[in-house]
């Protein structure tokens, strides 16, 4: 990668930033003018394009951010899941609920356990409930029945991991008590394990000393039979 190249991505990468912090300060105006100077160097930069439809929908241009959200899902092959939940919901603003729900059974294939996509999805299938014929009701309302139940037990079971890692128990060892993860189970393993043969080596020392010199030669030449066959069987 050249000099040149560098300088444009670092540049780009500023600009994305500066962007972005205007767009969280509610200055969308200026927010977009950050990314269309992205967009005149990088036409299809997803993230500006993104960007960019974030700050328009803010603004109340539904429609023009609803084309933002496709053009940057173009350049994703439509697997970016962001961009697909914004272009479902902005379809469901303009009441397109067709195009809602498709944006959403993509999301869904993407992310299975996303709660939103199953939520929004329901969402859609209830406007189409009450904005239908007997038959298209009908079937709209069991679906969407069945969307918010799928979202309401991913979104409980998306609580309770949230709330098991803020309380994750400690868990007791010869060093004090840490946090119960596998990374320090591990370590915790590891040092009870080398305490546990310096405790065994020291044992070994204490009877050997104890021994008559015959005795001793036997019981070393035990030991080292014995350590054999456990290298064998680890090999």
């Amino acid at each position: 990668m050249s000099v040149k190249t560098n300088d444009i991505i670092a540049d780009v990468t500023k600009l994305n930033e500066t962007g972005l912090k205007l767009l969280n300060s509610k200055q969308y105006r200026k927010a977009i003018t950050y990314f269309n100077k992205i967009l005149k160097i990088f036409p299809n930069d997803y993230v500006a394009l993104y960007n960019k439809g974030l700050a328009l929908e803010q603004l109340g241009n539904i429609r023009k951010a609803n084309h933002y959200y496709t053009l940057s899902l173009e350049n994703t092959n439509y697997e970016d899941k962001d961009a697909l939940l914004s272009k479902g919901l902005t379809h469901g603003m303009l009441n397109e609920l067709d195009d809602a729900i498709e944006c959403f059974d993509k999301l869904i294939k993407l992310d299975p356990n996303n709660y939103l996509a199953w939520h929004n999805r329901g969402v859609a299938y209830q406007e189409m409930h009450v904005n239908g014929d007997i038959e298209i009701a009908h079937k709209s309302q069991i679906e969407s029945e069945k969307c918010f139940r799928k979202a309401k037990r991913l979104k409980r079971l998306q609580d309770k991991k949230s709330a098991s890692k803020k309380k994750a128990k400690k868990i007791k060892t010869l060093f004090g008590k840490i946090e119960n993860t596998s990374e320090n189970k591990e370590s915790a393993y590891s040092e009870v394990s080398h305490t546990e043969d310096v405790k065994i080596r020291n044992a070994q020392r204490a009877l050997h000393a104890r021994l008559g010199t015959e005795e001793r030669e036997k019981a070393w030449k035990w030991v080292a039979y014995y350590q054999n066959l456990v290298n064998v069987e680890d090999v």
